[in-house]
């Protein structure tokens, strides 16, 4: 005996898509002509600008030293950021990948006597001859010293 198909509707449904589709893709390309024309003057939608965040004032940092008992450390002092309420001056002793707050010592150089600090994200290096500690000069003595004056 012969079988038929239990459903002939079945087969019609998927021989109509298979025509319809190929009918909606052949038809597509004629409205890409329209978006080309620009009929309505569209434009692209503008790139999203993000003004960049206001720079944040950095604390100085000034280099006091460099220590190698037990293991190497930066000596350092971070001045308060001026305008600032409730900062205070703050002495650091530090070691490479330490941070304290938003300073951080990234590589102490013993020999050269340099210092890389990433200070809140801005790397800087410090040295004794651009950032270190002001002495005064020999000889010069305080302003509001009086020597005696010999007879």
């Amino acid at each position: 005996m012969r079988q038929r198909p239990k459903s002939w509707l079945g087969l019609l449904v998927a021989l109509g898509l298979a025509t319809g589709v190929h009918a909606i893709t052949r038809d597509a390309a004629v409205y890409h002509s329209i978006a080309e024309r620009n009929v309505f003057g569209l434009r692209p939608r503008p790139e999203a600008v993000v003004p960049p965040a206001p720079q944040q004032p950095l604390r100085k940092l000034i280099f006091i030293g460099i220590t190698t008992v037990c293991r190497k450390r930066a000596l350092l002092k971070a001045e308060p950021i001026p305008g600032r309420a409730g900062e205070q001056e703050e002495s650091l002793m530090l070691g490479e990948g330490e941070r304290e707050g938003d300073i951080e010592v990234v590589q102490i150089d013993e020999l050269a006597e340099r210092v890389t600090v990433n200070n809140a994200g801005t790397v800087i290096t410090l040295s004794f001859e651009k950032n270190g500690l002001k002495t005064p000069a020999a000889g010069s003595g305080s302003p509001g010293l009086k020597l005696p004056q010999r007879r």
